[in-house]
């Protein structure tokens, strides 16, 4: 009962930041720009989230400042690529990498520390009380540990569900990643869909990175992301447009995050539970890819 309390525990705590990072995505894929700065735009939310909750003394402050900065990345990406036609990928690439620098350069100027920083001045996100629920075996020591954020990523994947599939404007961005010209012969300005897409898929990066750093750990620390927002990636290449199987993989992944942790207690070499996730995440992709390439050659066959 222990273990699986810790692993249903971790699963959640691991998977709530990339569920978040991975509707970004979701949304980004859906307008047909994929966003690959995911982990950048995360890891400067953490970042902004802790520094503001140290000088103000509110995380919800924090949280709303790395959601506005995310936002302002994710516009600043979506001009790189939209209004300037840089490429996709290179801008994502060298997106992530200058973020990652920038974090630990300002980690250095601003707080004086390198690595990492904590300090008691540091409130996390507060705990949502649930109630009866935390007497239930199993699932109230689960739930009872988990933040108002990490609960509002329940309705947040409803309603990007809902927005997608049932009103117009998720019917216009579905066409905005088919057929742009189309979008555009309607009247709409497609340039401004893609950079407001490419904003908000910015602010939920910056959330996921907040809840990372106030929700999970209550510190930052250099690359604290650790491959969170490349793992949301390759989720949603993974599974497309359909929500509620991004929670589910990233939950596979958090389950996975917890035995490397569980084997590391039982003092098995650290590198082989850093690499547990990676791997799942890396036998997963070889896995839909062997599907889909045995679904060509049958309907090649076929034809």
């Amino acid at each position: 009962m222990d273990l699986a309390v810790f692993l249903l525990a971790a699963a959640i705590a691991y998977a709530v930041p990339i569920v978040y990072a991975g509707l970004g995505g979701q949304i980004s894929l859906t307008a047909g720009d994929l966003n690959i700065a995911l982990e950048g735009e995360m890891l400067a939310g953490a970042f902004v989230a802790v520094l503001v909750t140290y000088i103000l003394g509110s995380p919800w402050l924090g949280i709303a400042v790395a959601i506005l900065v995310g936002g302002v990345l994710g516009l600043l990406f979506g001009v790189m690529i939209v209004t300037l036609k840089g490429d996709v990928f290179l801008v994502g690439i060298t997106y992530n990498f200058l973020l990652g620098a920038l974090t630990v350069l300002l980690l250095s100027i601003i707080f004086g520390v390198r690595g990492s920083f904590s300090s008691p001045q540091l409130t996390g996100i507060p705990i949502m009380p649930i109630g009866p629920l935390a007497h239930v075996p199993l699932l109230g020591p689960v739930l009872s540990g988990q933040t108002y954020v990490a609960w509002l990523v329940v309705p947040m994947v409803f309603a990007w569900g809902y927005v997608l599939r049932s009103t117009p404007l998720g019917l216009r961005l579905r066409a905005l990643g088919d057929n742009a010209d189309a979008v555009r012969s309607a009247g709409l300005d497609v340039a401004r869909m893609r950079l407001g897409v490419q904003m908000i898929c910015g602010m939920l990066c910056g959330l996921a990175g907040a809840q990372l750093a106030l929700g999970t750990l209550t510190l930052f620390s250099s690359g604290m992301s650790a491959g969170r927002g490349f793992v949301a990636l390759a989720i949603v290449i993974l599974v497309g447009q359909r929500p509620w199987m991004l929670v589910l993989a990233a939950l596979l992944f958090g389950i996975a995050d917890g035995i490397g942790i569980k084997l590391q207690q039982a003092d098995v070499p650290a590198q082989i539970p850093q690499m547990l996730p990676y791997v799942v995440t890396l036998l997963a992709l070889c896995a839909v890819s062997a599907r889909r390439w045995r679904a060509a050659r049958r309907d090649k066959t076929s034809a």
